[in-house]
């Protein structure tokens, strides 16, 4: 049983705004993974990767993964930090549990989506002198782990009514 609608991809992608329009427009609930790490922790991403490490960091995304995953019984969407499916661990737990998606951006999109204002909160990108080099460098080593997802959506194409077939799917196998 697929409980789970879990968004994945680079971060700028939209994964949190498509998660939010999603649930809004097929009523149902969400899950920023980021956000929820931070309520469970108590601490902000930001500070815990300078204060512990990505290492600590990458391990509370899996403590919070299983969390929601042995936890919640209901259809749910979730968007993911950009990292998430990076350890196998995640990657199988989500494709296991729920439908993966992984939202694609060009680099120049995922720059522009970008808010200069807002880099202190996305501390894996903060004071890098060339964001789109950076992010190239951040896809290079992702991409083949994101092409594991279920679907790719391109989202410069991408409406909320393609995600219904699969809710749909889901939603009947429930």
């Amino acid at each position: 049983m697929k409980r789970f609608l879990f968004l994945i991809g680079m971060p700028g992608c939209g994964k949190s705004t498509w998660g939010r329009e999603v649930s809004k427009a097929f009523n149902l609930p969400f899950i920023d993974l980021d956000e929820y790490i931070e309520q469970t922790e108590g601490s902000t991403i930001s500070h815990i990767l300078q204060n512990k490490g990505e290492e600590t960091f990458r391990d509370l995304e899996i403590k919070a993964l299983n969390s929601l995953i042995t936890n919640i019984s209901e259809f749910i969407v979730v968007s993911c930090g950009g990292g998430t499916p990076l350890r196998p661990i995640n990657m199988a737990a989500m494709k296991q549990h729920g439908v993966v998606i992984y939202l694609k951006a060009p680099l120049d999109m995922l720059t522009s989506n970008i808010d200069n204002d807002l880099l202190k909160n996305r501390p894996l990108l903060y004071g890098k002198a060339d964001l789109m080099l950076t992010l190239d460098d951040i896809y290079q080593q992702r991409k083949g782990v994101y092409e594991q997802a279920h679907h790719i959506f391109d989202i410069r194409k991408l409406s909320i009514a393609d995600f219904q077939p699969i809710l749909k799917q889901c939603i009947e196998q429930d």
